[in-house]
């Protein structure tokens, strides 16, 4: 297994994330939608890629906003020949450890409600890290926090 940052040209990248759309797609109407386009993953993002057997399994990004006081994590998403491995914990873990290499104090993560593993995923507890706690919830989504940096 290796987590890598992702670049526009790597094998798969584009297939994901046309796979990844049209998952959003099915489950929402494009007003619902709050992904971040293909041009600000490479441009506004840490994109990171998981790969397992050589193969792009998941992707996952964080989306520093321009305080600079939190990041909002985008595009989690594991290919289906790749789920029920719990790779999306890994990719995750790996999410919150560039955030605090990158000083990001706080991140936040916004989830539809007909996303349930997402909704799962956000309230666990994941490898010994304290779970996400709920800001707030909206008609169609669920939106979560966590403290990433404990100010000394």
């Amino acid at each position: 297994m290796e987590i890598r940052q992702l670049q526009p040209t790597d094998t798969g990248v584009e297939n994901l994330i046309e796979k990844s759309d049209q998952y959003l797609d099915a489950l929402y109407p494009p007003e619902s939608n709050h992904t971040v386009s293909r041009e600000q993953l490479f441009k506004d993002c840490v994109f990171l890629g998981l790969y397992l057997e050589g193969k792009l399994a998941g992707m996952g990004a964080i989306k520093p906003e321009l305080e600079g006081d939190y990041a909002e994590i985008k595009r989690v998403f594991i290919d289906d020949e790749f789920r029920g491995r719990k790779l999306s914990i890994v990719l995750m873990v790996a999410l919150e450890q560039e955030a605090r290499n990158r000083k990001i104090p706080v991140l936040r993560l916004e989830t539809g409600v007909k996303q349930p593993e997402a909704v799962a995923l956000s309230q666990d507890r994941i490898q010994g890290h304290p779970a996400f706690w709920r800001l707030f919830r909206r008609p169609s989504q669920r939106v979560y926090g966590k403290v990433t940096l404990i100010q000394q």
